[in-house]
């Protein structure tokens, strides 16, 4: 029997041109509140720029964390020096904050190029579509609006794994989750994939994810599942780093033009049926860049 095939899907920077949006907001809102500056860079693992200024501090910082939780943030922020930690009450207004600005700025945000095509061409071919995100459900709606039916299962609700709805109470999308798992972490703990694959009832081995951030990809590997970096995201600086740093972790597949997911996708279960890894373990299988 043919496996069952499913692709998981990260949201931010990977179905959604989002993440350039609700990373400036979530930067720049950290930038005020810890009055960070250039001199912080070093303790931040910034690299010195010769044009030390705060637009350059903020770019540098969006493209650092790009893929972390908001409270990953936070915690960086707070091992500075002679800054100290925030209380919880502090920590859950900030939070609150920034989960407002940015549900509010993402209302129609744009699919990134090729993304419903290679979604029609998953759904044509009987792949098991799934998002998979640490974000809340709440922010990842409005990023796909438009695209949303692809995840409906027969169950007449939608396969939508929302790290953040789940740590706090059931989602409202996907009711085979109705209790809150406060014991959930969020990538690049592979948990939130971990509890997809069970709850779908899906094989790790038949299983692919498409993941931007090194967070989720380090995510999607520790949960068993194949991976394809999709490095095209305007967020994504130095695509030749994120890919060196993708292939490092064994990621054999990466895109940078979406458009061309779907050879990809298609690569990949090519893959699954004959056995064959798409982690390259042991440096045999040379990179595939498509």
């Amino acid at each position: 029997m043919a496996p069952r095939i499913a692709v998981l899907w990260d949201v931010d920077g990977t179905l959604s041109n989002s993440e350039p949006t609700a990373m400036r907001i979530a930067v720049e809102m950290l930038v005020d509140k810890f009055a960070l500056t250039t001199l912080d860079r070093k303790d931040l693992g910034l690299a010195a720029r010769t044009t030390a200024n705060r637009a350059a501090l903020v770019k540098d910082l969006i493209e650092a964390w790009a893929g972390r939780h908001f409270t990953h943030m936070i915690d960086e922020c707070e091992l500075l020096p002679e800054r100290g930690p925030l209380d919880d009450v502090a920590r859950g207004n900030l939070a609150e904050e920034c989960f407002v600005a940015t549900v509010e700025a993402l209302n129609g945000a744009e699919l990134n190029t090729g993304i419903e095509e290679t979604l029609w061409h998953g759904a044509g071919k009987g792949y098991v579509q799934t998002v998979v995100t640490s974000s809340h459900e709440d922010r990842v709606e409005p990023c796909i609006t438009a695209v949303k039916h692809f995840f409906r299962n027969p169950r007449g609700d939608y396969r939508l794994y929302s790290a953040a709805t789940i740590q706090a109470g059931p989602s409202r999308f996907n009711g085979q989750l109705s209790r809150a798992r406060t014991d959930l972490q969020n990538k690049p703990a592979p948990d939130i994939y971990v509890l997809a694959l069970e709850t779908e009832g899906l094989d790790p081995k038949a299983t692919m994810a498409i993941e931007d951030s090194m967070s989720g990809v380090k995510a999607a590997l520790g949960a068993g599942v194949k991976v394809i970096g999709y490095v095209g995201g305007e967020h994504i600086v130095d695509k030749a780093g994120r890919k060196a740093e993708m292939e490092a972790l064994g990621v054999v597949h990466i895109v940078e033009d979406g458009r061309r997911l779907k050879s990809a996708i298609d690569a990949v279960a090519i893959e699954i049926a004959a056995g064959t890894p798409s982690v390259d373990r042991s440096g045999a299988l040379a990179p595939l860049s498509i």
